[in-house]
Order: structure tokens, then C-alpha cells, then sequence
């Protein structure tokens, strides 16, 4: 579901190019949303699965994923501002959709 969610938004300034910008808008909100619950349902189980991989080095790989999380959250929103600043919305939607695939 999350890939579809990806496939969905990327697509989104494609399939909504003959409606008005608020629906492609709207699209690109629902469709990050979904993606955004799929992501946060997928962190438990990657937490688990390097838990079970690495569990003589369970500080370390905790606090790595962690570390993580924590620089996304800081530095995502001032690279989303800027590009959504630059470059507008449907271009800050499509970016973390390419990251999703890899």
C-alpha cells in the first residue's frame, strides 16, 4: 500500500492536469497522508527486525535509528520549505515519493 501510495502521488500532477490546482493539491495532501501512515506502521517492524539481527549491539543500532529519525525531522521541513519556496508544491510532494522507491 505504501508503494501505491507512492505510485498515486507521483502520478497525482498527471492524472489531475485537466482539474484546477486545488484538486491536484488536495491529491498530493491525501496521497503524502496515506504514505505518511504507512511509513509510521512500517518503523515498529524495521525497529524489530534490527533488534533481532543485532541484538548484541542493541544500544548502538537504537540509537543510530534514532539518530536518524531525529535529523530527518530537523533538516526535512527547512529542505521542504525551500523547495516548496523555489520550485511549488506538487515538486515538495514528488521528492520524498522518489525517496520512498529506493
Amino acid at each position: 500500500l505504501l508503494m501505491t501510495a507512492t505510485v498515486l502521488s507521483l502520478s497525482a500532477p498527471i492524472f489531475f492536469i485537466k482539474f484546477d490546482k486545488t484538486t491536484l493539491v488536495v491529491a498530493l495532501v491525501v496521497t503524502r497522508t496515506v504514505q505518511g501512515f504507512f511509513i509510521g506502521l512500517c518503523e515498529p517492524q524495521l525497529m524489530s527486525v534490527m533488534t533481532s539481527l543485532y541484538p548484541e549491539k542493541l544500544g548502538f543500532v537504537t540509537g543510530s535509528f534514532e539518530l536518524a529519525a531525529s535529523i530527518s525531522s530537523t533538516v526535512g521541513p527547512i529542505l521542504g520549505g525551500f523547495v516548496y519556496q523555489n520550485h511549488g508544491f506538487a515538486v515538495a510532494c514528488s521528492i520524498p515519493c522518489v525517496l520512498n522507491l529506493f
